[in-house]
């Protein structure tokens, strides 16, 4: 049977003396000594992660803080007769004027041994360590000379000039406290072996799990990365009610984490629990699967909403109504003009919770990478919702369609769907046809910038004001050709074209109001990269930052992947390449 690994903190040196005697009679327990009391917690703390004792055995208050704050049995020194009788025959040796301070364990056994043996003589219980403090200075002013009491009553005496004698643990005591801790341990010795087996099932489960109390104090955890922990605890004051749960995703070094949390009690006590695992990356390489949660989106209108128009109001009703209804809904307008921003604030604005949104697009979505989508989603008892945004569905062929719809069904998704027409065909028709004529489902026109002139120069100011900031410029607004310009203009990519080239065009200006002709040119721009983009191969949907990275793509695999050349045809520094292509 190995020994029973007992931590002994003491208040003073005397008390090893004791210690290694009994450890040298007794076969069955290993000793470990450490000097502290309560100023020195912090070391006493360090002391057992470092020995990992099975039990603990301290004094006073010390044993009163470790009960509290450590997930390892204490047991409490307590004082005989002897003790605290030998200490007043002491002070009564000295023919001094003293007295007895100290906590309730300490005064409780000195008034019941002074009364038995009608000694008189004052004593004061004390609460907390600043009462030992006032108490030993009155006692100074009403001319006692010595106190009698703990280490903490001894040490404060001694600083104002006082004697100061230690009430003193003996042997016996100490022995008894021994006993009563072996006994202690071996009563829980079969419960401790089965917690051991559940936290290894635990550890081998694949997740990271870490559990704390209501005060947040960790209870257990199976990992040691800080990151997570310290992401976990971060979490606590999320879950608030009794049977709560939360399920978000966040990045921790470079790695993206599911966190699923839950509330439950024991003993009346509540805890949290979190979970942790890795979520996999879809192995074709593509960015067809996005994955946010609900702090990933933002919570404002998207900038296309802003606008004169009736039209743009009726449709951010249409969008208001659908989220509270929580149905699906077709996003019905040209490639352009910002289904993802309306898809998003349909899902932030939801009145039923909703986790997850998850972003199709079937124009760069392989059928290896989407069956991956159930791997990229936590545990179903952890999500409340989850929102499926579609777009390029012209894309989507048969197989797609049927390994969407094995892997969507039975599953209780919300789906929005961005389509140029309501005409779908080929592998659309597998999945989508049924969701575009259920009547439940919500239909949100979008009209393409060119329709909309009482719009675009709203919007341009916002693009204008965001681009000040970002190239320190100060662009006012628009010379009159350039009004007539882009009202008149038919911008094909529509709201993603003009914000690209007004972007350009605040750039490269050093005039306070935007030509007709520098826009013409940035448009001119745009427009051949667009035809020397069907020739190599560059992808221009989806965001700013997307078609920034496919056109790298493009100039790097010209470069036989040579970044320094490739960040020199482009006109920007290799670090900023490299974080372009992270």
């Amino acid at each position: 049977m190995e020994k029973i690994k007992i931590f002994v903190v003491a208040p003073y040196e005397g008390m090893k003396t004791i210690v290694d005697e009994i450890e040298e009679e007794r076969a069955d327990i290993r000793l470990y000594f450490a000097l502290g009391n309560l100023s020195t917690l912090d070391f006493i703390v360090e002391k057992i992660e470092e020995i990992k004792p099975d039990i603990i055995i301290a004094r006073g208050l010390t044993a009163d803080w470790l009960t509290r704050n450590v997930r390892i049995p204490v047991v409490k020194i307590t004082l005989s007769g002897y003790d605290i009788l030998s200490a007043i025959r002491m002070a009564q040796s000295t023919n001094r004027k003293f007295a007895i301070v100290g906590f309730e364990s300490m005064t409780s056994g000195a008034e019941v041994m002074c009364s038995l043996l009608h000694y008189r003589t004052e004593i004061i219980e004390a609460h907390e360590e600043k009462d030992i403090q006032q108490a030993v200075i009155s006692l100074k002013s009403q001319g006692y000379e010595l106190i009698v009491g703990g280490t903490l009553a001894v040490q404060m005496a001694e600083k104002i000039g006082l004697g100061g004698i230690h009430i003193t643990s003996g042997k016996e005591s100490i022995q008894a406290a021994i006993t009563h801790a072996v006994g202690i341990y071996l009563a829980y010795e079969k419960k401790l072996t089965e917690i051991k087996m559940l936290k290894n099932v635990v550890i081998n489960s694949g997740y990271h799990t870490v559990v704390f109390d209501e005060k947040e104090d960790v209870i257990f955890r199976s990992e040691s990365n800080d990151a997570l922990f310290t992401a976990a605890k971060g979490l606590c004051r999320r879950i608030c009610g009794e049977n709560d749960k939360i399920c978000i995703k966040k990045d921790i070094d470079g790695k993206t984490f599911f966190f699923c949390g839950c509330s439950f009690r024991v003993d009346n006590k509540r805890n949290m629990a979190f979970y942790m695992k890795e979520q996999p990356a879809a192995n074709s390489g593509g960015d067809g699967i996005k994955i946010f949660n609900m702090s990933d989106v933002k919570y404002y209108l998207p900038d296309i909403v802003y606008g004169k128009s009736k039209y743009m109001a009726d449709a951010v009703s249409d969008a208001q109504l659908a989220a509270k209804k929580g149905c699906n809904v077709i996003i019905e307008g040209e490639a352009g003009v910002e289904a993802d921003e309306f898809a998003k604030y349909i899902f932030k604005n939801s009145e039923a919770p909703h986790d997850f949104f998850i972003s199709l697009d079937f124009e760069k979505l392989s059928c290896e990478e989407l069956k991956y989508m159930d791997d990229c989603l936590p545990p179903a008892a952890f999500v409340n919702g989850v929102t499926i945004f579609m777009k390029n569905t012209e894309y989507m062929t048969m197989v797609l369609g049927r390994e969407l719809s094995k892997l969507c069904s039975g599953k209780q998704y919300r789906y929005i769907i961005s389509l140029e027409t309501r005409n779908v065909s080929g592998g659309q028709g597998l999945f989508l046809q049924d969701i575009i004529n259920s009547e439940d489902t919500t239909i949100i026109s979008l009209l393409p910038i060119y329709q909309r002139a009482d719009d675009i120069i709203n919007l341009i100011i916002l693009f204008i004001t965001a681009c000040n900031l970002k190239y320190g410029k100060n662009v006012i607004g628009l010379e009159d050709d350039a009004t007539e310009f882009v009202k008149s203009y038919r911008w094909k990519r529509n709201y993603m074209e003009l914000k690209l080239v007004i972007a350009r065009a605040v750039k490269r200006t050093n005039s306070f109001y935007l030509s007709g002709e520098c826009i013409k040119h940035e448009v001119e721009k745009y427009e051949a990269l667009v035809a020397d983009s069907k020739n190599k191969n560059i992808v221009l949907s989806g965001t700013l930052a997307d078609i920034t990275k496919n056109v790298i793509n493009v100039v790097l695999e010209e470069e036989d992947n040579n970044r320094t050349r490739t960040a020199e045809r482009l006109h920007i520094s290799r670090s900023k390449l490299w974080n372009i292509l992270k």
